[in-house]
């Protein structure tokens, strides 16, 4: 028996989404996660069933490396179309930089963690989650090339 498709998040879970943008040498970078339980009811499962959902509108997975997620970037915001009908989610202003480097190149790693993600990370906050995460499996990445 096949399990069903996750779900995509909507707006409630995107606005509790945390995300970090950054360039890395040559690459720009995209990490999202969430802080954890936020609201009353609200549970670390449904959190992950959410943060898989966005993993697979995105087209992350394990196994899987290619993707039809969309990175809208312009001048006014930078955005990605993770295949909700209504919702995009926007991505924190990452700068000239970044932006120039994403239009040039068509480059981004995009990362989703599954462990807690607090907002206002420093890089090596981030690069330690990161290191941790990925060592554990407890993140999916994504080079779009």
């Amino acid at each position: 028996m096949n399990s069903p498709l996750p779900l995509r998040p909507g707006p409630g879970f995107i606005a509790e989404v945390v995300a970090s943008t950054w360039l890395d040498g040559s690459t720009a970078r995209i990490l999202i996660g969430h802080p954890g339980v936020q609201r009353p009811g609200q549970t670390a499962a449904e959190i992950d069933r959410s943060l898989r959902g966005l993993a697979h509108g995105l087209g992350l997975t394990s196994a899987e490396v290619s993707s039809h997620a969309r990175l809208i970037v312009n001048h006014r915001f930078t955005a990605l179309d993770y295949g909700h009908p209504d919702v995009m989610m926007r991505v924190p202003d990452p700068g000239p930089h970044w932006q120039s480097l994403v239009t040039r190149t068509r480059r981004t790693d995009l990362t989703i963690g599954f462990a807690p993600l607090l907002p206002g990370m420093n890089q090596n906050a981030i690069h330690t989650y990161l290191a941790r995460a990925t060592t554990v499996g407890g993140a999916i990445t994504l080079r779009r090339n």
